[in-house]
């Protein structure tokens, strides 16, 4: 199964984009293995411009991305995907998330508020 296909991603509630000047926006994707390096993708679906995240889960297992690092990417006309590999691993390798998820099906929504400090990905 390749991840970045639209019928194997789930659906996620709608998020908050961050703003252009927001210092904190945190994103909690679900978690994997502890301790662990990762790749992150989050692929805009109209364009196909694509952000990748080296990171590193938490201690419990915790898959966590800072919007803020490219916070104009995120708008409430598209849909992005998103999907985790072991890092430097081959994008169609990608790792289960909380062990029942192999991606997400993203939207968000922008506002002159600020998205919150942090947010965590909610499937429909």
């Amino acid at each position: 199964m390749n991840p970045i296909c639209l019928q194997d991603l789930t659906p996620a509630k709608v998020l908050a984009a961050p703003t252009n000047c927001q210092l904190t926006a945190d994103l909690e994707i679900g978690t994997a293995n502890p301790s662990t390096a990762y790749d992150v993708f989050i692929i805009h679906n109209g364009s196909k411009k694509v952000l990748k995240y080296d990171i590193v889960s938490s201690v419990s297992g915790m898959l966590t991305i800072d919007l803020t690092v490219n916070p104009l990417f995120f708008n409430d006309t598209a849909t992005y995907t998103l999907f985790v590999v072991a890092n430097g691993d081959d994008v169609a390798n990608f790792v289960q998330i909380d062990g029942a998820y192999d991606g997400f099906l993203l939207t968000f929504w922008r506002s002159d508020t600020a998205a919150p400090s942090t947010q965590m990905i909610q499937p429909q």
